[in-house]
């Protein structure tokens, strides 16, 4: 230790190995990283799952009406996403590959349909194994070996969907 410079003691939490919610956590963080290379972390302040968005992943986030169209339209093309849904059940959030422009933009109609980019930087929250009813919640789980689809394959169905929807 050079003279002068003070010393810098960091605390980190104390996981209480009693705490089963926060190992269930913990547990759901490690499925999701098997399953699809998810890098999920845990969360302690506000215990959630949260996937930090931008640099290997993206999302977008879809109103309910139109996730199971275009859900149903990419899994013809056999790359059915991971997605969640969020609490209330009015929101998913749909996981793709980044998309390649650093600045990621709606294709047009997609933003007055109510689809919203997820911002870089950000994180979205993913469901614990054992979540409850007033939870995030999967529509579509990671499954092992699966993968995400192209950001430019989301994006047409999504487009597809908001063409066929019933207005």
């Amino acid at each position: 230790m050079a003279r002068g410079r003070p010393v810098v003691i960091r605390s980190f939490p104390v996981l209480d190995h009693r705490d089963v919610y926060l190992h269930r956590l913990l547990d759901s963080r490690c499925a999701h990283y098997r399953a699809l290379g998810l890098p999920a972390v845990v969360d302690h302040t506000t215990r959630r799952i949260l996937l930090p968005l931008g640099t290997g992943i993206d999302a977008v986030t879809v109103p309910a009406d139109l996730v199971s169209t275009a859900l149903h339209l990419l899994s013809h093309q056999r790359c059915t996403p991971p997605a969640v849904a969020l609490p209330g059940g009015r929101w998913t959030t749909i996981l793709t590959h980044p998309c390649p422009a650093a600045r990621p933009a709606l294709p047009d109609g997609l933003e007055q349909a109510g689809v919203r980019l997820t911002p870089r930087g950000s994180a979205s929250v993913l469901p614990a194994l054992s979540a409850g009813p007033a939870d995030w919640s999967w529509v579509v789980e990671p499954r092992e070996g699966g993968s995400l689809p192209r950001w430019s394959t989301t994006m047409r169905a999504l487009t597809r969907a908001v063409e066929g929807r019933v207005l």
